[in-house]
């Protein structure tokens, strides 16, 4: 059961790609269980080079190419080639916690099918410093719908916070604004407010 569909939007990110990558596919899930869609939005260093030659050997990854589109555009192209139960969205500049990924994947994630699915998350700096990314107090393990949490606050506009359940949102034709700034947060807010059920789990996934 392919479980996940990681989107990667790509643009001038050669000195981080392969940090991103490793995060991922060090982890011991199976290699059939989750997908990675690099999208290179033309960039203009050596990303597409490297990803076209990390293809080659990482079986689970699959490289594509859009001109000028935007973090938008690039995640739009993602979603069109995704095929897993749920999206994630990762930022080729941050990486993730690789045993959380192993646990999420092996243990947790073929026992939900919510709409949106939330986790923890850490800012980090260039030296490794780790800090809280939000002050915000998820409530763990309670399912309700988009409409119910955003009445207890607003949800974050991180894309990368969240695993999308891939037929919710084919069901609500949820896309990416193309080419205008901020589109992540546009996204989460229109996810949020037609999703029927979400929850959080307690799991420290994400390194921003």
């Amino acid at each position: 059961m392919l479980e996940i569909s990681i989107i990667i939007p790509v643009y001038n990110a050669e000195s981080y790609i392969e940090r991103c990558l490793q995060s991922i596919i060090s982890s011991s899930v199976p290699e059939g269980s989750y997908e990675i869609i690099a999208v290179d939005d033309s960039s203009s260093d050596r990303s597409l080079e490297l990803l076209q030659k990390m293809e080659g050997q990482i079986p689970q990854l699959h490289v594509y190419h859009r001109r000028k589109a935007g973090p938008g555009g690039a995640r739009n192209l993602g979603m069109n080639y995704a095929k897993g139960r749920y999206i994630m969205f990762v930022d080729a500049d941050d990486y993730i916690n690789t045993a959380s990924f192993s646990h999420l994947l092996s243990l947790l994630i073929s026992q939900y099918d919510q709409d949106i699915v939330g986790f923890d998350y850490l800012k980090v700096d260039s030296e490794g410093n780790e800090k809280p990314y939000s002050n915000q107090l998820l409530p763990y393990c309670r399912e309700m719908s988009g409409a119910e949490y955003m009445n207890m606050q607003q949800p974050l506009g991180i894309l990368w916070g969240y695993f999308f359940n891939r037929r919710f949102v084919l069901k609500n034709n949820l896309k990416f604004q193309e080419k205008i700034a901020h589109s992540d947060e546009d996204f989460v807010s229109r996810a949020f407010c037609v999703a029927e059920t979400v929850t959080f789990l307690p799991v420290l996934l994400y390194y921003y």
